[in-house]
């Protein structure tokens, strides 16, 4: 895949078929270790689902070169709606999308649909510059902060789900092999096993951070202002919160013009217009 920034324009169907080739001998081998569940329930698709989302990605490429960004946009939108296509290709609608978004100055949505894009390829090198990019454009800071906690949430954020599964596994297996180790030896809690242990938050802490921030119905707050937060679906009772440009919360219920957002275990009512949906 071709390094893009923001000022560079959508990918084109060549660009990204050149780069798939490139690493298709990988990704096989690689999926013969990281299949697992959750890969298993989102399998590639093949050349037949593909073809509506490359023929939006193209078409919208052609529209935003005229200056048509409007039109692109609503085409690669709907391309992405359709469900079709594999990770990698919705990925790229997402961040054509979010090229779109930062041409027309709207860095809060750009940003979100850099975040879209990470969730399907969360090692999609142009999408983690570009989102930086449109987040500082916004005003907001580094989408995982600072520190050793943030940077251990921007190792996490680079695998998917199945590989960080897997991850765990290792880890676990690990364990267990120290222990058979040491147990043959006729010895308990020696160096094999501390070691083991030590190295347990690198192979547990990914799968974590994928449970805490991994939910399907996540959405991101792209109102430039405060976002306030109801009680009820209707304004006449009362603000009971405020939600900031660039929260990450999950909608578990939706009702027309309203979605219930889960805030600190509690269930808060916000106008859905102000939310863009991050999961594809």
């Amino acid at each position: 895949m071709e390094t893009m920034t923001q000022t560079s324009g959508p990918m084109g169907v060549d660009a990204f078929r050149r780069a798939r080739r490139t690493v298709t001998t990988v990704a096989v081998l690689a999926a013969m270790v990281l299949l697992g569940p959750s890969a298993a329930a989102h399998p590639v698709q093949g050349n037949r689902k593909a073809a509506p989302a490359e023929e939006g990605a193209d078409s919208g490429a052609v529209l935003f070169r005229a200056g048509e960004t409007k039109g692109a946009m609503e085409l690669w939108t709907a391309a992405l709606e359709s469900g079709e296509g594999s990770n990698a290709e919705r990925a790229r609608l997402a961040y054509n999308l979010g090229v779109a978004a930062q041409a027309s100055e709207d860095p809060l949505a750009a940003a979100s649909w850099y975040e879209s894009a990470l969730r399907l390829q969360p090692r999609m090198t142009q999408a983690h510059h570009n989102r930086e990019l449109a987040r500082a454009d916004a005003g907001l800071g580094p989408a995982h902060g600072d520190g050793m906690t943030a940077a251990g949430a921007s190792f996490a954020s680079r695998f998917t789900r199945a590989e960080v599964e897997w991850l765990a596994v290792g880890g676990a297996l690990l364990f267990a092999l120290a222990c058979l180790l040491e147990a043959l030896r006729g010895r308990t809690f020696r160096k094999a096993i501390w070691m083991s242990l030590i190295l347990q938050p690198f192979f547990f802490g990914p799968l974590v951070w994928h449970l805490a921030n991994g939910a399907e119905s996540m959405h991101m707050v792209i109102e430039p202002g405060t976002t306030a937060l109801y009680p009820m679906p209707d304004f006449g009772g009362g603000k009971v919160g405020t939600l900031d440009p660039g929260d990450k919360v999950a909608v578990i219920d939706e009702l027309p013009g309203w979605s219930k957002v889960d805030v600190d275990g509690e269930g808060r009512w916000v106008q859905s217009e102000k939310l863009k949906r991050l999961d594809w």
